[in-house]
Order: structure tokens, then C-alpha cells, then sequence
């Protein structure tokens, strides 16, 4: 199973990946990453949760977000996690099952929220914009559940932002361009400010979002950067001795304590109007 089948297309339809184990997996390696939970807790602040709150978090995955809100809300509000995968729901109440938390997960179409207009205070999406075809769309979804003066915030990643510190610089750059044009909507960081701009969302706030990896082993394991550099090599874009020589390369300064990489991603919060 090749990179671009199990990684960017199919976090679309995780169901139909066989497979959902790879991907709980995925997220919580992610999660444990501190520069990603210090933005996740930067997204809440956005959100402006008080107690007693209605918060609604889109694309929720495993659900550990949504228990996160939950205790920021308390008993006497909701935090409510949809997802269109039912594998990923159905691990969020297993995690859910032991807490006493207002926590409630269900599978839902982002296009199609089965939820009143107006019914939250806030809601939440992600590094979800980055799988969506028609974004736009998904946004004004969220907007539409979203009560007046309410905040709607969107978390993505602008991948062509990837920088690797590598000798080869030819073979970095058809590398990194290929992890961007490799995902659904890879420019979807840069791209969030538009979409709430269209959406009519005001007070816009944007915050650059840079996580740094100083470990080869951990953005193998999360960009799988070797099965890139073998895609290219198949295509004749790149030699079998390019590849080797880069990942060598790599492996190399790591060893060493010197491998470099980071991204930028954008947080995007804004207030509905009215």
C-alpha cells in the first residue's frame, strides 16, 4: 500500500482503508508531539469556551479533543465530536465510556451537519480542511450551526511550508513539493483566511503555527518521506542513487543530532456575525 492510498485520499473515507487501526495510531503519535498539543490548547483559547457551553468539534477522530472541551465546559454543557468515519466514533466513546464528561460523539457528513442552525457557541475543525474537496462548503456549515457572536475555529497545515535541511537541494525540493501535492487541499493553511473572509466571519484572528521535528524517525513515521523518495525514483524523476544518497543523508544527521525539519500551520478563528 503505497503512501498516497493509505494517507491523504483515504483519511476521507477511513472506514473503506481496512485499516483503521493505522490510523488511531497515526493521531495519537501526533497528539503526543508538545508543539501540537500546545496549538491544540491555543485553538480552545479561541474558542472563548465558558462553562456551560455548546462546543461542537468537527473531524474529532479519536475524540480526545472533544473530552478536552468537555472538561472546559463542565456538567452543565455539551461537547459534542462528529466524524464520517464510524471506526473513529466508536473508539472516541470507548476512550469516553470511563469519564464523567458531557461528551457525545456521532458520525456525521461535514457538508450535511445534522444539527440545528444556531445551536453552538463555538465550533472546531482540525487539520480537517487539508482532506476536503470542497472546503467552502464545510465552512459555512459550521458557520450555519454556529450562534450569532459565537466563534468558529479552523486549525490546517500549509504544507508546502515543509522545510527539510538536507545537502541536496534539487532532491529536497521535488520531495517536499511531492508531500504537498500529494494531499487533497495542501495549501489549505494559507488558504483559511480567504475562506472566512467569504464566509462573512468577523474579528478575524490568525496565528502562524510553526512545529519543528528534530528526530528523522518521527517525520519517517508521520510523512513516510522514504516511499516518497521510491514514488519519485518509479517515476524517472529521480535515481536510485539521489534517493539513497538523500536518505543517507538524513539518517546521517540524525545520528549526529543535527536533522532539521518543520511546517507551518495556521489556527483561523472567527466571530459570526449578529
Amino acid at each position: 500500500m503505497d503512501r498516497k492510498e493509505l494517507d491523504t485520499a483515504k483519511w476521507a473515507d477511513v472506514d473503506q482503508t481496512q485499516d483503521t487501526d493505522h490510523f488511531v495510531g497515526y493521531l495519537d503519535k501526533v497528539s503526543d508531539i508538545e508543539a501540537v498539543q500546545a496549538y491544540k490548547r491555543r485553538t480552545y483559547n479561541l474558542m472563548k469556551i465558558e462553562e456551560g457551553h455548546c462546543v461542537l468539534d468537527i473531524g474529532c477522530g479519536a475524540g480526545d479533543d472533544v473530552l478536552k472541551l468537555a472538561e472546559m465546559v463542565g456538567s452543565s454543557g455539551r461537547a459534542v465530536g462528529v466524524d464520517n468515519s464510524e471506526a473513529m466514533i466508536s473508539e472516541a466513546q470507548k476512550r469516553a465510556a470511563t469519564l464523567n464528561l458531557a461528551a457525545e460523539f456521532r458520525v456525521g457528513d461535514i457538508y450535511d451537519l445534522d444539527e440545528e442552525d444556531n445551536s453552538f457557541d463555538s465550533c472546531r475543525a482540525d487539520r480537517i480542511f487539508q482532506h476536503l474537496s470542497d472546503p467552502q462548503r464545510a465552512l459555512a456549515e459550521m458557520v450555519r450551526v454556529t450562534r450569532p457572536g459565537g466563534r468558529v475555529v479552523i486549525f490546517d497545515v500549509d504544507w508546502e511550508t515543509l522545510a527539510i535541511d538536507a545537502p541536496d537541494v534539487a532532491v529536497t525540493r521535488k520531495i517536499v513539493n511531492m508531500v504537498c501535492d500529494d494531499t487533497i487541499n495542501g495549501w489549505a493553511g494559507r488558504q483559511l483566511f480567504r475562506y472566512c473572509k467569504q464566509t462573512g466571519l468577523e474579528d478575524l484572528v490568525v496565528v502562524p503555527e510553526p512545529t519543528i521535528f528534530f528526530g528523522y524517525a518521527l517525520i519517517e513515521h508521520l510523512l513516510q518521506l522514504s516511499i516518497i523518495a521510491e514514488t519519485l525514483q518509479n517515476a524517472g524523476e529521480l535515481s536510485a542513487s539521489q534517493v539513497t544518497n538523500w536518505l543517507n543523508a538524513l539518517k546521517q544527521s540524525d545520528e549526529i543530532g543535527q536533522f532539521f525539519c518543520s511546517v507551518t500551520s495556521y489556527s483561523v478563528c472567527g466571530r459570526k456575525s449578529g
